[in-house]
């Protein structure tokens, strides 16, 4: 078909009779059209004519049918077909509204080979409805771009972020910095997120008075001891007691951290300050001695963070995977 037929009334009818659509007899419908992607893609060619002209009657079902083309054998075309495939479709999203936007963000977000244009243009969509599945699945998007979208975008689109099955520290550490309650919650859960010193270190700040970030953060198989051991100087007597009673082979743990907390507290002030029984040191008396701060702050212990014992803690045992803290 011409780009001059397309650039007309008849528009609409072409890709109701043409355009491949979802279902079984997806193949059948569209064999004239395989062919003529076979073919070096003259009727994708001739879309893009289409859209330049503003002769698309109905863009919605067009990006939907150009998603299933593209879809279909996504693993078996050239870089030349993927940059025309990325020129179309952001050409047409555009012209969308956000439920025709958020379904090719769910048809594409899985896909390794996507086209990167359109996958960054879906990430930075303010609704969370259309970045969320990009944010969360894409693997296109590398961290440069998460980072960007991070530091500029909504607590959504953070929260979505931190719930991707890996995330690198170059990453966390923003998350960390901006991200509200939810989003550091969801970070700290996920144990495919890796976090910077700095990062955790923000993250026991913000947990001094989050009782469920602090499980999780001291739950944590990758907490280094010097965090874990600051956590613990913080936290209230019941998280030590939640942490022992959910991970008992770590009660010495977490008494050693406590007895640290109090040996740094003696050294800092020059005192004699010794905790012979944990319990003592968990009624939270010696945190109000570090530096004058109160007992939920752990930037006096930053002072000394050279781990005592072991680099860290694992509290999991080596156990992996998502954590429900």
């Amino acid at each position: 078909m011409s780009a001059d037929s397309l650039c007309g009334p008849g528009t609409a009818v072409w890709v109701e009779q043409n355009a491949v659509v979802d279902g079984q007899d997806a193949p059948r419908q569209s064999r004239g059209l395989w062919g003529a992607m076979s073919a070096g893609m003259p009727i994708l060619r001739d879309i893009q004519t289409a859209v330049a002209c503003s002769a698309v009657a109905d863009p919605g079902a067009l990006v939907r049918h150009v998603a299933d083309l593209f879809i279909a054998r996504s693993g078996d075309y050239s870089d030349e077909d993927l940059a025309l495939f990325d020129d179309v479709l952001n050409q047409l999203v555009a012209e969308i509204e956000t439920s025709a936007r958020a379904f090719l963000a769910l048809r594409l977000a899985p896909i390794r080979r996507a086209p990167p244009k359109i996958i960054r243009t879906l990430a930075f969509d303010p609704d969370t409805d259309v970045a969320g599945p990009i944010l969360t699945q894409s693997e296109r998007l590398d961290d440069p771009t998460l980072a960007e979208n991070a530091g500029s975008m909504s607590q959504d689109h953070l929260l979505a972020i931190s719930r991707r099955k890996s995330l690198r520290p170059v990453v966390t550490d923003v998350l960390v910095e901006r991200g509200e309650a939810q989003v550091l919650l969801s970070a700290a859960q996920n144990a495919g997120a890796a976090f910077s010193d700095h990062g955790f270190a923000r993250l026991v700040a913000r947990a001094q008075h989050d009782e469920a970030l602090a499980m999780c953060v001291g739950a944590r198989a990758d907490i280094p001891w010097h965090h874990f051991a600051n956590l613990m100087a913080t936290a209230s007597a019941y998280i030590r007691a939640k942490l022992e009673q959910e991970f008992p082979h770590a009660r010495r743990d977490v008494e050693a951290a406590v007895a640290e907390a109090a040996a740094r507290v003696a050294k800092l002030h020059g005192a004699a300050l010794e905790v012979c029984d944990p319990a003592e040191a968990q009624s939270g008396s010696f945190g109000e001695l570090l530096l004058g701060q109160p007992r939920h702050s752990p930037q006096a212990l930053q002072h000394d963070p050279k781990p005592a014992r072991v680099p860290r803690v694992g509290l999991h045992g080596g156990r992996s995977g998502q954590r429900t803290c």
